[in-house]
């Protein structure tokens, strides 16, 4: 029987043998209880190297509906706990596709291209914070509006409260897209969902709600700057 974690000194990870290693785990494995589909995936895995306190596993392209056997909770606690009796310490698993040392290469290329997406999508919305809540508090305005007044039914208080609002719709589109000029895909979008909403509120089509803002645009003197329609 291997050594407890708590009786066994903690391995130099710079010297584990993760070959050696993985075929411990496979021999302790198949000497206790393990579910048939557990064995099958262990024996197709193959270890390709260490991710700091990480075993990357690969996986024969034909064979990754096996991974998902690894990674169960149970399946996975189930080989922690053996490579932590094995060397004393506690690895993670990570199983790719591939079996080469250039298919981890391409993974890591993947997870930096995704990392890079992620944190530009992050600061795009950082940047867009203060307009993303200008648009909010707009679609609360709309909704306080033409919800706060039991005289909706009147197509001369609708047609006022309508014009009320073009102007707050507008106020709030020039600031928007002033505070975050990258975000004009953005604040196209929001603006046409204002739309949508006064289109609902006024028992209108969002094509003459847009109709009527456009000429609520041009009445200010201002240029058209793209997608207000």
């Amino acid at each position: 029987m291997p050594e407890s974690s708590d009786e066994r000194k903690p391995v130099d990870l710079g010297r584990l043998d993760i070959e050696k290693l993985w075929k411990e785990v496979n021999r302790v494995l198949r000497s206790g209880p393990v579910m048939r589909s557990l064995w099958d995936a262990s024996l197709k895995a193959v270890p390709l190297t260490l991710d700091g306190e990480t075993l990357i596993l690969g996986m024969p392209a034909a064979d990754m509906r096996f991974a998902s056997y690894i990674e169960t909770a149970v399946n996975r606690a189930k080989l922690v706990g053996i490579i932590e009796s094995l060397i004393g310490r506690r690895l993670d698993l990570r199983v790719i596709e591939g079996t080469t040392p250039e298919s981890w290469e391409r993974v890591q290329k993947l997870d930096h291209l995704a990392a890079e997406r992620a944190q530009g999508v992050q600061v795009a919305k950082d940047a867009r914070k203060d307009s993303i809540s200008s648009w909010e508090q707009l679609g609360r305005e709309i909704m306080a509006t033409f919800t706060g007044t039991t005289l909706r039914r009147y197509p001369s208080v609708i047609a006022q409260m309508l014009t009320e609002t073009l102007a707050r719709v507008y106020q709030t589109d020039v600031a928007a897209r002033a505070e975050d000029p990258e975000g004009q895909a953005y604040h196209d979008r929001e603006l046409n969902r204002a739309f949508d909403r006064l289109a609902t509120y006024c028992d209108m089509p969002a094509t003459v709600i847009a109709l009527e803002y456009l000429h609520y645009k041009n009445s200010r003197g201002e240029t058209e700057t793209g997608g207000a329609a």
